[in-house]
């Protein structure tokens, strides 16, 4: 028996897992464009501090989107092509690297619904995800991350309750979708459209 090569593999473990939930997949009437997103999921918070992911597939192209801010404190930016290294639980490690450049505003990380992050400098960045990337998410739980921003860089250590929110909504957004919303117009969506540049990073 010929061995399934990994993306197969992967895609047959998305129909038999239990992951999170997909909770938009829209189709614009207009441009026939399509985008399919996980639902939004905090990691750590405080009433100062942010740290949140969604998955999201844009046509064919996939994204890991992040929220976060560093507390009380001013402003700061992130760079297109800026990175954010991945360590998971088995010690590989690699860097996915933002879409655009963004400033930070205040609430910008806060999600709708919650004071959590409204009162703090905060950013919304689409981190631009190849199939071997969205495998390799998909594949184990993280470690920890490293942001690169204008501060420099700041380590985020996933507590062991979380290590595997990640990997499963990877899984999740390859699982083939049959009902589609219609709409005009995209709304609340980030286009992804482009990978950056890889930079060299070391942990």
């Amino acid at each position: 028996m010929k061995t399934l090569c990994p993306f197969l593999l992967f895609l047959i473990l998305t129909i038999t897992s239990q992951a999170q939930n997909v909770t938009g997949s829209y189709i614009a009437t207009e441009t026939n464009d399509t985008v399919v997103s996980t639902e939004w999921i905090t990691i750590d918070k405080s009433e100062t501090i942010l740290f949140s992911f969604r998955m999201v597939k844009h046509n064919s192209q996939y994204a890991l989107e992040l929220k976060y801010n560093f507390g009380a404190g001013p402003v700061f930016s992130v760079a297109k092509g800026d990175s954010v290294m991945i360590k998971l639980l088995s010690g590989w490690t690699f860097s996915i690297h933002a879409k655009d450049s963004i400033v930070s505003k205040i609430g910008l990380a806060a999600h709708s619904g919650s004071v959590h992050g409204t009162v703090t400098q905060g950013v919304y960045v689409v981190y631009p995800l190849t199939i071997g990337e969205l495998i390799a998410l998909g594949s184990e739980g993280i470690e920890k991350v490293r942001l690169y921003t204008s501060r420099g860089f700041d380590n985020f250590i996933f507590p062991k309750s979380s290590q595997n929110d990640i990997e499963k909504a990877s899984v999740n957004i390859a699982i083939p979708v049959t009902n589609w919303k219609r709409v005009k117009y995209m709304e609340n969506y980030h286009p992804v459209t482009e990978i950056p540049k890889q930079k060299d990073d070391k942990w």
